[in-house]
């Protein structure tokens, strides 16, 4: 029968190699997201997608790297993004994303009605994802703090 610690390296091992799997895979999105933009003459916009992608990878190698090496001292965010979290923190993360997707409906709406009173599409459009990004954010911090 294999030991505790053998079992640990194990998923250690698959852990990271899932991780690999998935960065590379967004670093490939992200070349082929750019590299039309880039042919097409968008220099700037191309160079907008590798810097924020790029630190959203970055970020989520970092999350990773915390949540395995420290996760006593991790937080609940760290946790989920990093890949490692327990029941507490999945059910964090489920409810606000619920919470979230209700909002997104009733941004949606409200989106729609604004339109229809004249407001620019484009704006409510561009609006939409800070909304929900706030929404994100202000949820998580209030269902970590009761849960």
């Amino acid at each position: 029968m294999p030991s505790d610690t053998s079992r640990t390296r194990t998923a250690d091992r698959t852990g990271l190699r899932r991780q690999l799997v998935w960065t590379g895979l967004a670093v490939v999105v992200l070349i082929a997201v750019a590299a039309p933009l880039l042919a097409n003459g968008d220099g700037d916009t191309a160079a907008g997608v590798l810097t924020g992608g790029g630190l959203v990878v970055a970020a989520g190698l970092a999350a990773t790297w915390w949540s395995r090496r420290r996760a006593d001292r991790a937080g609940t965010a760290t946790r989920v993004l990093g890949g490692t979290p327990d029941e507490r923190d999945s059910a964090v993360f489920t409810r606000t994303a619920a919470v979230t997707g209700v909002a997104a409906l009733a941004f949606a709406a409200a989106g729609s009605l604004a339109v229809s009173f004249g407001v620019d599409a484009a704006t409510i459009v561009s609006a939409l994802p800070f909304a929900l990004l706030v929404t994100v954010a202000i949820t998580f911090v209030v269902v970590n703090r009761r849960t």
